[in-house]
């Protein structure tokens, strides 16, 4: 067997790996002696993902004041993970489709 056919098969057998790794977590596939020490050893990550959606009063344009172009300096995220919402009331926005500007009334989760 040569180097390339080698490599061959290890690419295959870590897509199988993988696919089945899949399924084992989706509860699809019973889980491997090894996957289950793998899982109780590691535990998962999460991952936050948030928005902060307002619509433009001109052209409805929803932009999200989370992205970095209404929230280069991190402010909204700090008074929203802070909960100190109430201080975005008054909040200059420039609508990213139309350059519109308006200001917050609120925020409502």
């Amino acid at each position: 067997m040569t180097l390339l056919d080698e490599i061959y098969i290890a690419q295959r057998n870590a897509g199988e790996d993988a696919v089945i790794a899949d399924l084992e977590c989706m509860g699809l596939a019973p889980l491997r002696p090894s996957s289950q020490r793998a899982l109780m050893s590691t535990p998962p990550t999460a991952t936050l993902d948030w928005s902060l959606r307002v619509e433009c009063p001109k052209c409805k344009h929803e932009n999200d004041l989370a992205d970095g172009v209404h929230d280069t300096e991190n402010t909204i995220a700090r008074h929203i993970f802070s909960n100190d919402w109430d201080k975005l009331a008054g909040w200059g926005v420039t609508c990213q489709h139309c350059a519109h500007e308006f200001t917050l009334g609120c925020v409502e989760y």
